[in-house]
């Protein structure tokens, strides 16, 4: 009799342990997801605006010289190096190392390309080749789709690392 309630017990337990544990994995998965959103939300929607605001025209079709779109740049790469910087204060085991990483080396890029917008009223060729560069790298990198797993957000920001340096 013992034995037999002893066993009753111990399948009890592992049920309860069986569906507790299962329940920690779909929260996990769910943040998981959570985090990804909040990467598009705060990284690749200001990556998307930029493209969508210069496109992929060549340097010599951009009105460089108008007051409004220097502002309007500004404020863009402002918005990128913002949500880079949000995404990387998160907790750490939130955001994969290795986005981290790749994160932070273009958020150099990006604060050098902010910097030089910022500090000259008119913008040398140099700069301006570089900006229309990004924008033409995050559309090819294809920053623009939605992405699923941290793998294809790796993807795109090794693509897009390796064009605007």
């Amino acid at each position: 009799m013992i034995i037999w309630i002893s066993s009753l017990l111990i399948l009890f337990i592992s049920i309860l342990y069986i569906a507790d544990r299962n329940k920690y994995a779909n929260e996990e998965i769910q943040l998981e997801k959570e985090n990804i959103h909040l990467y598009d939300l705060k990284v690749e929607t200001p990556l998307r605006f930029l493209v969508n605001y210069l496109g992929v025209q060549p340097v010599e079709l951009v009105d460089w010289e108008e007051q409004q779109f220097l502002e309007d740049l500004s404020t863009t790469f402002n918005n990128i190096e913002t949500g880079i910087s949000n995404i990387n204060n998160l907790e750490i085991g939130l955001i994969p190392k290795r986005i981290r990483e790749l994160l932070h080396n273009l958020q150099e890029e990006v604060i050098s390309l902010q910097e030089n917008i910022n500090k000259e009223k008119s913008l040398d060729q140099d700069t301006k080749e570089k900006i229309v560069n990004f924008s033409k790298s995050i559309s090819l990198c294809k920053v623009e789709e939605l992405n699923r797993s941290w793998e294809e957000i790796e993807s795109e920001l090794e693509c897009l690392n390796e064009l605007v340096r």
